[in-house]
């Protein structure tokens, strides 16, 4: 039997935002499915601003989803970059996992660029792996793509320092030390999910056809699971 694993997940969108307990939810199911023995400790580095104690041996770190600007002094969001700071350079065995806002505050934080994109919102569900990607995800090699939720406005255009991008397009990397790994896509995120943010979030923001395409985007079959596998079978090495 495989150890259970001890993650802390920073919540980093507002309560006010309406989707506070539901990201909860997404989070302990996909994670519960895929390991069910993980201890699963949420912090709020907003309101609270509580953050895990690194002493505390956290197998994993993840930093969810969120709105803030990255290239603003809102205090928050400096206290986050400088943690992520903090990990990368005097805890470079703690593994870190990024999704979407979390994805670029940590390449914002370790050196990157990242702003809106130009061409407007993404809303997509197929990114595309590079070889390193293929070897990473094997359960994908077959296709070369991963089927799991993208929705966002921000983007990477420049990631950290030495980081290998698993995807085509800053969708995805991993550290060269092997102890962070990003995603601008959201593997917590289910078809039910999905289609409330759409809806709420994006569509205003995208073309009727583009609209239209997203949701019958949400038919396909997500990987959501086996991401989840793969992220913590990482977390365990």
């Amino acid at each position: 039997m495989s150890q259970s694993l001890k993650i802390a997940i920073l919540q980093n969108d507002h309560r006010s935002e309406g989707y506070w307990n539901d990201i909860r939810e997404a989070f302990c199911d996909v994670i519960g499915t895929a390991a069910p023995d993980s201890q699963i400790n949420f912090f709020d580095p907003i309101e609270l601003q509580v953050y895990p104690e690194l002493s505390d041996n956290y197998d994993l770190i993840i930093l969810s989803g969120g709105n803030a600007e990255h290239d603003g002094n809102v205090p928050w969001v400096l206290k986050m970059q400088a943690f992520i700071r903090t990990v990368a350079q005097n805890h470079p065995r703690q593994k870190l996992v990024g999704i979407c806002w979390g994805h670029q505050a940590i390449h914002k934080s370790l050196g990157g660029t990242v702003g809106y994109r130009k061409e407007g919102a993404e809303v997509q569900t197929h990114i595309k792996l590079t070889p390193e990607g293929s070897k990473f995800f094997q359960f994908a090699e077959a296709r070369g793509a991963l089927v799991v939720n993208v929705m966002h406005l921000e983007y990477v255009y420049e990631p950290g320092s030495n980081f290998i991008p698993l995807a085509e397009d800053h969708q995805s990397f991993i550290s060269t030390n092997n102890s962070i790994l990003t995603f601008q896509a959201h593997p917590e995120i289910g078809a039910e999910f999905a289609e409330r943010i759409i809806r709420k979030d994006f569509k205003r923001r995208l073309s009727q056809s583009d609209f239209e395409h997203a949701l019958e985007e949400l038919d396909c079959p997500l990987d959501n699971e086996k991401i989840w596998k793969r992220i913590l079978q990482w977390a365990r090495n």
